[in-house]
């Protein structure tokens, strides 16, 4: 299945959904988030995913930098997932299913893996670290590459596509495939522990609180799994589909659904703690968390500051409504703004002060 780039219309959103509904659950699989540009943040550092480069860019200025590469090819381009990072590298996946292990300071190439298996075409491919191995996802194949040298520890093959990224602990990897299920595999080796079906699709990468791993899905739950057996603990029923990861922020979940509500369920027993009023749009995104602040965005280009004790909206910006900016990645978190990519609009990154949500700066790289 190639990737569908996801646009749909508010007008004709519930009907899209619909149809999209028989489909995922029926024949599997979801339209990944790498049809889209994509962010992580190393320290002060901005690294952002966007089709032909990667680009590090300043959290404290919007400064540029550098980019990978300097000018795309056949096989350098198409980078739509978030970067990863350890202490001395980043790492960037390619949806030509390849990964590329770049200095840190120079965005200079040191490695890279061609997991194409001498397949032509491409897949949507993440990238995750833990302290020893990258994990690469690409097609049906999740790959262990030794952090330094590039090598190749172990691979192991998923009966369906994976479309989001692994978690990665130093014990375990986690990863959720189209085939509907949750699947640990032991990180030193590569073999299963255990396989968990969830009936439904996931779109976005699980999280982990003590013993408990989270994941939202397109079957309007969100359900907590014990960590040790992959057995269901309990299961929350929402509005519409749970497309990003939960927010773990002491003992609440909070997420967002394709309805356009914000949640809060206590970890213990997925109690719903409060549900937002219906924002402008759908929520496709993980929240972030600042001093009892979330920080939610909408596929309608809004910005939404909510308190974390009750779900109420401090404040919320619309982003360049003449361009129509499509806000689908997670929001970041550094000092005291919050950071946003932005898709088809004027800039690619926003700078938004957390207190008042007046821009402090914005960019765009080309």
């Amino acid at each position: 299945m190639s990737r569908i780039n996801y646009f749909i219309e508010k007008s004709i959103h519930r009907v899209i959904i619909l149809i999209l509904g028989i489909i995922l659950t029926s024949c599997a699989g979801a339209m990944p988030n790498s049809s889209w540009p994509n962010a992580s943040l190393d320290k002060n550092k901005l690294l952002v995913s966007n089709n032909q480069a990667m680009y590090a860019i300043s959290a404290d200025n919007g400064q540029l930098l550098w980019q990978f590469p300097n000018q795309a090819d056949k096989i350098r381009s198409q980078f739509y997932s978030p970067p990863a990072y350890d202490s001395k590298h980043i790492y960037v996946a390619s949806d030509t299913k390849n990964l590329f292990a770049l200095d840190k300071n120079t965005g200079n190439e040191i490695w890279s893996f061609d997991g194409t298996n001498d397949k032509s075409g491409t897949a949507p491919s993440y990238v995750t670290t833990n302290s020893t191995i990258v994990l690469f996802a690409s097609a049906q194949m999740l790959y262990a590459i030794d952090n330094i040298t590039g090598n190749l520890v172990w691979e192991f093959e998923s009966e369906e596509d994976l479309w989001s990224a692994p978690l990665a602990t130093d014990s375990n990897i986690y990863i959720s495939s189209m085939d509907h299920t949750i699947t640990s595999i032991d990180a030193s080796t590569g073999l299963e522990e255990w396989n968990t079906n969830l009936n439904s699709s996931i779109a976005d990468q699980p999280i982990i609180l003590e013993d408990t791993l989270f994941t939202g899905s397109l079957s309007d739950n969100v359900y907590a799994i014990d960590l040790s057996t992959g057995k269901i603990k309990w299961n929350f029923e929402t509005n519409g589909w749970v497309w990003g990861s939960p927010k773990a922020i002491d003992d609440q979940l909070i997420f967002g659904d394709l309805e356009g509500y914000v949640y809060s369920l206590n970890t213990e027993n997925g109690k719903n703690l409060w549900t937002s009023q219906k924002l402008d749009s759908p929520s496709i995104g993980t929240p972030a968390y600042a001093d009892g602040t979330i920080f939610v965005c909408t596929d309608g280009g809004f910005l939404y500051s909510i308190n974390s004790s009750n779900g109420k909206t401090i404040w919320s910006i619309e982003l360049d409504t003449k361009n129509a900016d499509r806000l689908l990645s997670d929001p970041l978190i550094y000092s005291d703004a919050v950071y946003i990519i932005s898709m088809s609009g004027e800039n690619l990154v926003y700078s938004i002060d957390q207190s008042n949500g007046q821009i402090i700066w914005s960019m765009d790289p080309d």
